[in-house]
């Protein structure tokens, strides 16, 4: 093991690691394809976005997770007959390209894959239904939007009240939020960054 070690440390390899011997990681931060043990990154971040947000549907999830440089793909069909339904996760760059080899949730564990998240979104769903949170966070967001505010503006007066936003903004800068990835159904326009 020293050898294999030594190895790796003279030629910049990724270490060598079985399973889930390092545990995932308590602080949330992007994952880094040449820092290595890219399966593990990607655990701990899926893991800890699934303890700490409330995303009602695969939307976003996706748009969450991307933020922290994870893709993530719903993989459904019939295969002879067989339907069959799964989850493919990996790395992305920050300017949202795919690095390294996608791999199935089930290299991870049962509490990301598809059965598991299905059950998450309801459990999100319900959350928000409970104590009109959907009702406080349509009110905090209609009350940090101006259109003399910034998205840093934006952003800070939601952060006050505990809420992270996290801008959709397509090829032609324009930010875009689809009925399928927000819960706020309007249409976002600021002209400064």
């Amino acid at each position: 093991m020293s050898v294999l070690r030594e190895l790796e440390r003279k030629y910049n390899l990724h270490p060598s690691i079985k399973g889930q011997e390092l545990t995932d990681r308590e602080s949330l931060r992007k994952v880094n394809y040449p820092e290595g043990n890219v399966k593990q990154q990607v655990s701990s971040v899926v893991r800890s976005c699934l303890r700490n947000y409330k995303c009602s549907s695969y939307g976003e999830l996706r748009t969450l997770l991307e933020r922290f440089n994870v893709s993530i793909e719903e993989r459904t069909g019939t295969i002879d007959g067989r339907s069959y339904a799964g989850i493919v996760y990996g790395a992305m760059t920050d300017d949202g390209y795919g690095v390294g080899t996608p791999f199935k949730s089930s290299k991870i564990g049962k509490d990301v894959g598809y059965r598991a998240l299905q059950k998450y979104y309801e459990r999100s769903k319900a959350a928000l239904r409970e104590n009109d949170a959907l009702g406080r966070l349509r009110r905090a967001v209609r009350d940090a939007m101006s259109p003399h505010n910034t998205r840093d503006e934006f952003r800070r007066l939601l952060k006050a009240d505990n809420i992270d936003a996290i801008f959709r903004i397509n090829p032609v800068r324009r930010m875009f939020s689809p009925a399928q990835d927000s819960y706020l159904n309007h249409s976002c326009k600021w002209s400064r960054p």
